[in-house]
């Protein structure tokens, strides 16, 4: 993405989580040098006119324990690039599923199947949308099929700060 799409896909309402400035791994990294990347990326967002980050993906996935603990400091919800079982979250470790092409693609499209029976947190990330995709990506066919089993089962669609939030809110009421 370029800095203006960045800019542009604010504007439409979606939000922009922090990773890093560097693509830092946890696991080459000092916590301290790990900080002052998220401290570079932030000042290169409110260059952008963006506000600060509330959520944070780890790049690669990679979580230590001490940069979890520090993170939680700093951002609302952090999550990496696993799917743990049980209905429990960790706001710090949220659970994700990854929209690659295949064959990873039926993994996602089984676990929006399992949410329709067991209602539960569904993270879904992506790295790129193209017709060649990157490892990390998937194609404009794969990603529509996954929006329409999205649509199709009904979920509701939100940020993670909109549902963070409402989970959040939730849980305080009851």
């Amino acid at each position: 993405m370029s800095l203006s799409d960045i800019v542009h896909v604010h504007e439409r309402g979606h939000e922009i989580a922090d990773h890093t400035f560097s693509h830092l791994s946890a696991h080459d990294a000092t916590v301290e040098s790990f900080l002052a990347d998220i401290d570079k990326n932030q000042a290169a967002l409110k260059a952008l006119g963006l506000p600060p980050s509330r959520h944070f993906a780890y790049p690669f996935g990679h979580v230590t324990p001490a940069l979890k603990q520090s993170l939680s400091e700093i951002f609302e919800t952090s999550r990496g690039v696993v799917n743990s079982k049980g209905a429990s979250q960790d706001a710090h470790l949220l659970n994700a599923v990854r929209v690659y092409s295949e064959p990873d693609l039926d993994i996602a499209l089984r676990k929006i199947d399992s949410a329709k029976i067991s209602p539960q947190w569904l993270h879904l990330y992506t790295h790129d949308i193209r017709e060649n995709p990157s490892d990390f990506g998937c194609t404009p066919d794969d990603f529509q099929a996954i929006v329409s089993a999205v649509d199709k089962a009904g979920f509701r669609v939100m940020t993670i700060d909109a549902a963070y939030r409402a989970i959040h809110q939730g849980s305080a009421q009851t």
